[in-house]
C-alpha cells in the first residue's frame, strides 16, 4: 500500500442571479446555501494518480474476481468561498473545511456495462460563518455505467444514477444523474479529460425534476514528473431554480466556478510504477 502526500487549493467563485442581502443571523433555511458540489465528481487525486500509474488497487484487482471493482476514498480539502450565502451584492467570503469519505462497489457484466452502488457523506466547516456548518450531507446511490474504448489513447464513459441525499432531519432530496466523461491520454505523463453531469432534483424518490435542474461541466488536465503528479481542474455550475420549481431549495438560481488546483508525490515510495500508457 502506498501513501501519499497531497497540496490542494480550491477556490470558487459564485454569483447569485437572485437573492437578498446577507444576514449573519442563523439562516432559516433547513440546508447550507453555500455550495453543495454534490456531483461535481472531480477525479479524487489517488484517481487521478492510477490514470497514469498502477496504485494498491490496481494490484488488489488482479486478486479479486475480474468483473468486481471498488474504489474507497476519504478527500480532505480546504477552499475559499468568495460568496457563501449567494447574494447579488455585498457577498460574504469565507475559508471552508471539508472532509468526504465516498464507497462505490460495482460488477462489470454483459458488455462492459456496470451496475454498481455508491454511498458518501460530505461535512464542511466554516471558520468564520458558524451556522453555515450544521447540515451534514449523506447520499445513496445506484446506478449503470458503460465504457466505450474509441482507441489506445482515447475513452469515453455514459453513466446514469438515481441517488437519495439526506441535508437534515427535515431536508430529503432525489437526483437523476444522467453524465459522460471523456478522456484522452496526451502522452505517457498527461492526460485529459471533459466530464458533464445533468442534475435532475426533486422532493421524493424518482420524484424529478421538480425543485431544479444543475448541470455540471468539468475540464481537466493531469501531468506526472517523475515521481510528482499536478492536477488543475474547472468546474461550472448553473443552478436553474426558477418558476415552476417552486420548491428549490435553497429558492435562489446561481452560477459557480470551481478551480482546483493539486500537487502530490508519494510518502514513502518502495515500489516503483511504470506508466500505463506507452510513450
Amino acid at each position: 500500500m502506498s501513501a501519499c502526500l497531497c497540496l490542494s487549493t480550491t477556490i470558487c467563485f459564485s454569483q447569485a442571479a437572485h437573492g437578498a442581502e446577507p444576514s449573519l443571523a442563523p439562516i432559516e433555511l433547513p440546508t447550507t446555501p453555500s455550495l453543495y458540489p454534490t456531483d461535481v465528481t472531480h477525479v479524487g487525486i489517488t484517481r487521478e494518480q492510477e490514470l497514469l500509474r498502477p496504485g494498491f488497487t490496481y494490484y488488489l484487482f488482479q486478486k479479486l474476481p475480474n468483473n468486481l471493482w471498488f474504489n474507497i476514498t476519504a478527500e480532505e480539502s480546504q477552499r475559499f468561498e468568495s460568496n457563501v450565502f449567494f447574494t447579488k451584492n455585498n457577498p460574504k467570503r469565507d475559508y471552508v473545511f471539508r472532509s468526504m469519505p465516498n464507497i462505490s462497489l460495482g460488477y462489470e457484466g454483459w458488455k462492459k456495462i456496470n451496475i454498481y452502488c455508491n454511498y458518501f457523506v460530505i461535512k464542511d466547516v466554516f471558520v468564520g460563518h458558524h451556522q453555515l456548518t450544521f447540515p451534514t450531507t449523506q447520499s445513496l446511490s445506484w446506478g449503470l455505467r458503460r465504457d466505450f474504448t474509441i482507441n489506445e489513447r482515447t475513452s469515453f464513459q455514459l453513466d446514469w444514477q438515481a441517488r437519495e441525499l439526506w441535508q437534515s432531519t427535515n431536508l430529503h432530496q432525489f437526483d437523476f444523474l444522467p453524465g459522460m466523461t471523456l478522456t484522452r491520454f496526451l502522452g505517457a505523463h498527461t492526460v485529459l479529460f471533459f466530464n458533464s453531469i445533468l442534475q435532475l432534483r426533486g422532493g421524493q424518490y424518482f420524484e424529478a425534476p421538480t425543485r431544479e435542474i444543475d448541470p455540471f461541466y468539468t475540464l481537466g488536465l493531469i501531468y506526472t514528473k517523475g515521481q510528482w503528479m499536478f492536477s488543475n481542474v474547472g468546474t461550472f455550475v448553473t443552478n436553474f431554480r426558477h418558476p415552476p420549481f417552486n420548491d428549490a431549495i435553497p429558492p435562489v438560481s446561481n452560477n459557480s466556478i470551481i478551480y482546483d488546483f493539486e500537487v502530490s508525490h508519494p510518502v514513502p515510495n518502495k515500489r516503483k510504477s511504470k506508466p500505463l500508457m506507452p510513450g
